[in-house]
This record gives C-alpha cells, sequence and structure tokens, in this order.
C-alpha cells in the first residue's frame, strides 16, 4: 500500500505549480476560427512542447471567413502547453 502524501508536502507542490504558471504568458486568439497547427498535412507543426520560440514567430494559423491569419509568439519563450 502506497504511503499518503503529508499535507505540506501537497501544499508545496500546489504553491510551485502556481509559481511557475505566474511566468506564463496565454497566447489567445483575437478571433473565432478553425485552428491548424501546421501549414499543410506533410509539414510538421509550427510548434512543439518545449521547443523555444522568439517574438513574431509562427505559433499557428486560423481560418475565419476564408481568410488564414498566423497567430504570432508575442515575445521569446517555451511551449509548455
Amino acid at each position: 500500500m502506497p504511503a499518503k502524501k503529508r499535507k505540506e508536502e501537497t501544499v508545496t507542490e500546489e504553491n510551485e505549480a502556481e509559481t511557475e504558471m505566474e511566468n506564463w504568458t496565454e497566447v489567445s486568439s483575437p478571433i473565432v476560427g478553425t485552428f491548424y497547427s501546421r501549414p499543410s498535412e506533410k509539414e510538421e507543426s509550427f510548434v512543439k512542447l518545449g521547443q523555444k520560440v522568439k517574438k513574431g514567430d509562427v505559433l499557428c494559423i486560423l481560418e475565419a471567413m476564408k481568410i488564414m491569419n498566423e497567430i504570432k509568439s508575442p515575445h521569446d519563450g517555451t511551449i509548455k502547453r
């Protein structure tokens, strides 16, 4: 039978997760549309988990009203999820 975690350990893990998330920037779309993670079926995704990106790198494409809109990174960083 596995040992139960003590309350202090659980609280510490939650605090660490919250602190890490404070440094995140959520990139959201200014429009509603169809999401494309890669330029075409034969090409790789624009970004992958853990990849470093620079300001202006294309993260994805959103199609809205037959127009393809590139969603770009607002600053340098690492893709977390």
